[in-house]
C-alpha cells in the first residue's frame, strides 16, 4: 500500500490544508477544507485502484444538506459533511444547530465526516470506523485503514427496509435533499428547473410558489419509487434496482394513473433529472432495500401500518411545514366517533339501513389526507352491512362504496398514499386482490377551487390523464350530490385571495365567502376580528354548506368536520353561524376544548394550541325554521376524551346536550350557568374602544430625509 505517490499526495494534501488554513478568511473554518479533502480522496482512490471518485458540491441551504454528494464510478454512492479542524467526529456529541443537521444526516445510508484531521464512515447513523488523515505527518501515515474506509463507503448498502415505518424515516431525508436542490435551482434561476415548474403549474396543479413546486415534485418522485417499489414489478429489466423511469412505466399500467402522470414534467426534462440526479440515486438505492413481503406483513403497535406513513414522513420531510398547515394524524377516536354518529344518522334518522354503505348514500371528504376517513367509512360500512345481512354483506355493499366514496387532496404526498389505502381497503371488502385504479375515487385536486372551468382539451399524453382526472373532480363538484361531507379540514391563518373560488368567485356565481364577512361587517365588528375569518377551515366550512346543503336544498345530508372551534362564539364568524342555523336543521356541538397558550392550559386531542371542536351538522329536508343547537363539552386528558368519545354510541339531546337556539348567528356556547360570574360586567363594556396592536406582518416603507 505504500508507495512514493501515495506518500507524494500525503504531503501535498497536508501543504495544502495548511496553506489553506493560513489564508482563509471563510466564515466557516471548514470551507478550507472542501478543496483539499475533495482533490484528496479523488486522487487517492484513483492510485489505490479503488475508482474514479468525484466529490460533487452540494449548496448549503439552511445548513442541512452534507457538503458532498459522493459518486463513484459514476454511480451515487453516499455523501461527505466537512467540519472545522478539531470539531468532534461523533455526531451524538453535536450541539445547536448541528444537532438538528445530525438528526437528518443519521438518515442517510452512507456518510463520511472529515475534520481534515480524521475520517470517520457512518452506516445508517451508526459510526463503522475512523482513521487518520495525513495532516500532521504525511510521511509517516499509514494509508491502508483510508483505503478500508472507502472500499466500505463504496460498497456500502442501505439496511433492508422491513416496516412502512422505516420507510417513511429513511426515504423523507432524501426527498427532503430533492426539494432543496429544486429550490437552489430556482435561486439560481436554473433553466431546467423552471421549465419544470412552468409545465407542472400547466398539467398537474398551479403552485403558489417556488417552495411549494420544490416540495411537490419532491413528494412524487418519493412516493411513485415507494409505490412502484412495493408492487414488486417495477424492475423491468432487472437489475436489482427501480429507476424513475420504471416507476412511471409501472405506475401507468393502472390506466389513468394520475401519480404516473405528474412525473411527465420531471422525465420530459432530461436536464432537470441530470440535475437532480444525485440525489435521486440515493432513493433509488433506498428502494432497491424494500423487503417487499415485509413491508406488506408489517405491523405498528400505534395501529394500521400506512395510517401513519404520512405523519412519519412529513415529520422528518419539513415538520415546520406540517406544524403550519396543521397536518395532524387524526385520533382514531375521534375519527370513529364522527363516523359511528352519522352513520347512526343515516340508519334512524333518514331510514338507510346499510348507513354508508347504502346506494343513495355519497360521502365525500374534502380534505381526504391519506385518507383515514374514508377507511374509517368503509370499516363502518362493512360492520353494518355484516350486521344487517350477515357474512355476505360486506361483499354487498363494496360495490356501493366503490362508486360513491370519494376523496380530494390538494398535496401529492397524502394523495398518493390516500389512494393506495383506499384501493386496498376496497379491494378486501370486495374479496379481490386489487381495484382497478380508475375505480379509486380519490381526486388529486384543489377543493376550493372554481367548479365552473373545465379542464383543457385537446391534450393527450400525460397532460390529457391529468387533464381527465382534474375535469371528473370538477364535474362532481359541479353536479354530484352529496350525502355526507367528513373530515377534519386543513387549518391556517391565511389572506383573502388564498380561498380559491370560495372567496373570488367567477362569472357565474357571486363570492360564497360574502356570506361569511359581510354580516361581520354589518355588525361593526373590529377589523382585527374579522381577519379571523381568513382561514383555510372557515373556507371548508363554507364550501361543504354551499355544496352538501344549498346544491339542491330538499336533500337530506350530513356535514361533519372537527376543526378549530373559534368559529363557535368569536364575534367575528356570525354570518358563518348564521348560515349554518339557516341550512341546517340540527347543529351537534361536540367541544373538545384544548387551548394551550394562557394560564389555564388543558390537553388537546391534538398536538397544537388551539381549541378543536367537533360539529356535525344536520339537515332533515328544506329547512322550515333555524335550526336547534346541541352543545355538549368534553374536558380531561387527552385519554380521557378519547374516552368520552368512545362511549358516545349515537347523538341523543338526553345524554348531556344543553339546547339552544342561534337564529341570527349567536354564539354556539350556552352562557355560563354560574351566577356570579353571569353578574360581572363584560370586558367589552368596561373597555369598550378596542382597536388591534401592532400587526409585525403589514410590510410598509418609510423615508428619512
Amino acid at each position: 500500500m505504500h508507495s512514493p505517490e501515495i506518500t507524494e499526495l500525503a504531503r501535498s494534501y497536508a501543504e495544502r490544508v495548511q496553506t489553506a488554513t493560513a489564508l482563509s478568511i471563510a466564515a466557516e473554518p471548514e470551507a478550507q477544507l472542501t478543496v483539499p479533502v475533495s482533490n484528496f480522496l479523488s486522487d487517492f482512490a484513483k492510485e489505490v485502484g479503488l475508482g474514479e471518485l468525484q466529490l460533487l458540491r452540494e449548496a448549503q441551504l439552511d445548513g442541512v444538506r452534507p457538503d458532498f454528494v459522493a459518486v463513484i464510478d459514476h454511480r451515487q454512492c453516499g455523501w461527505v459533511e466537512l467540519k472545522a479542524p478539531g470539531h468532534t467526529l461523533i455526531g451524538e456529541n453535536w450541539r445547536g444547530r448541528e444537532k438538528q443537521q445530525w438528526d437528518l444526516l443519521s438518515e442517510l445510508d452512507a456518510l463520511i465526516v472529515s475534520n481534515g484531521e480524521q475520517a470517520a464512515l457512518y452506516i445508517n447513523g451508526a459510526m463503522l470506523e475512523i482513521c487518520d488523515l495525513p495532516l500532521k505527518s504525511p510521511d509517516f501515515w499509514d494509508p491502508e485503514p483510508l483505503h478500508d474506509l472507502l472500499q466500505k463507503f463504496f460498497s456500502a448498502k442501505p439496511t433492508p427496509i422491513r416496516r412502512v415505518s422505516q420507510l417513511a424515516d429513511r426515504i423523507a431525508p432524501l426527498a427532503r435533499f430533492i426539494r432543496l436542490r429544486l429550490d437552489e435551482g430556482i435561486e439560481h434561476n436554473l433553466s431546467a428547473v423552471r421549465q419544470a415548474q412552468e409545465a407542472w403549474d400547466a398539467t398537474v396543479h398551479e403552485t403558489t410558489s417556488t417552495t411549494q413546486f420544490s416540495s411537490d415534485v419532491a413528494q412524487v418522485i418519493a412516493y411513485s419509487m415507494a409505490i412502484a417499489g412495493l408492487s414488486g414489478e417495477a424492475d423491468i429489466n432487472k437489475d436489482g434496482t427501480v429507476t424513475l423511469e420504471e416507476a412511471k412505466d409501472t405506475l401507468a399500467r393502472g390506466r389513468g394513473n394520475v401519480l404516473a402522470a405528474a412525473l411527465g414534467p420531471i422525465l420530459g426534462i432530461p436536464e432537470l433529472t441530470e440535475y437532480i440526479a444525485p440525489e435521486l440515486d440515493a432513493i433509488v438505492r433506498l428502494i432497491a432495500s424494500m423487503d417487499v413481503d415485509a413491508i406488506h406483513n408489517s405491523k405498528d403497535s400505534r395501529g394500521e401500518p400506512w395510517l401513519w406513513f404520512y405523519e412519519d414522513f412529513l415529520a422528518k420531510y419539513d415538520p415546520e411545514a406540517r406544524k403550519q398547515s396543521g397536518v395532524y394524524y387524526t385520533p382514531m377516536s375521534v375519527v370513529q366517533f364522527q363516523v359511528r354518529v352519522v352513520d347512526d344518522l343515516l340508519r334512524n334518522k333518514f331510514n338507510q339501513r346499510l348507513g354508508f354503505g347504502s346506494r343513495s348514500v355519497v360521502t365525500l371528504d374534502p380534505a381526504a389526507g391519506s385518507g383515514t376517513y374514508p377507511i374509517a367509512v368503509i370499516d363502518k360500512a362493512a360492520e353494518t352491512a355484516f350486521a344487517e345481512r350477515g357474512p355476505a354483506g360486506s361483499k354487498q355493499v363494496a360495490d356501493n362504496l366503490t362508486k360513491n366514496i370519494l376523496a380530494f387532496e390538494l398535496l401529492p404526498g397524502p394523495y398518493a398514499v390516500a389512494h393506495l389505502r383506499i384501493g386496498q381497503r376496497l379491494a378486501e371488502a370486495k374479496g379481490q386482490l386489487q381495484v382497478q385504479f380508475e375505480d379509486i375515487n380519490v381526486y388529486l385536486t384543489d377543493t376550493l377551487e372554481s367548479p365552473n372551468t373545465p379542464s383543457k382539451s385537446g391534450l393527450f399524453g400525460d397532460a390529457r390523464v391529468l387533464a381527465e382526472a382534474s375535469e371528473k373532480a370538477r364535474q362532481i363538484k359541479a353536479e354530484q350530490p352529496i350525502t355526507v361531507a367528513i373530515g377534519n379540514p386543513p387549518y391556517d391563518r391565511v389572506t383573502s385571495d388564498t380561498g380559491g373560488w370560495v372567496t373570488s368567485g367567477d362569472q357565474k356565481t357571486d363570492p360564497l365567502f360574502n356570506d361569511v364577512i359581510k354580516p361581520a361587517q354589518e355588525t361593526g365588528v373590529i377589523f382585527s376580528a374579522q381577519a379571523s375569518l381568513y382561514n383555510l377551515y372557515v373556507y371548508f366550512w363554507r364550501w361543504a354548506i354551499w355544496k352538501v346543503f344549498e346544491n339542491d336544498p330538499q336533500d337530506k345530508a350530513i356535514i361533519s368536520f372537527i376543526t378549530a372551534s373559534s368559529w363557535l362564539d368569536g364575534p367575528a364568524f356570525v354570518g358563518l353561524r348564521k348560515l349554518a342555523a339557516e341550512t341546517a336543521s340540527e347543529i351537534w356541538v361536540l367541544d373538545l376544548g384544548g387551548e394551550g397558550r394562557g394560564a389555564r392550559k388543558e390537553e388537546n386531542v391534538f398536538d397544537i394550541q388551539s381549541p378543536v371542536a367537533i360539529v356535525t351538522l344536520v339537515r332533515t329536508g328544506k329547512a322550515a325554521k333555524p335550526a336547534s343547537v346541541y352543545y355538549r363539552r368534553i374536558r380531561g386528558t387527552r385519554q380521557e376524551k378519547f374516552d368520552q368519545l368512545d362511549s358516545i354510541q349515537r347523538l341523543e339531546v338526553s345524554d348531556g346536550w344543553a339546547t339552544l337556539r342561534a337564529d341570527n348567528g349567536e354564539s354556539f356556547i350556552p352562557a355560563s350557568t354560574n351566577d356570579l360570574w353571569s353578574s360581572m360586567p363584560l370586558l367589552a363594556d368596561l373597555f369598550p374602544w378596542q382597536q388591534p396592536g401592532i400587526k409585525y406582518n403589514r410590510r410598509a416603507c418609510c423615508t428619512v430625509r
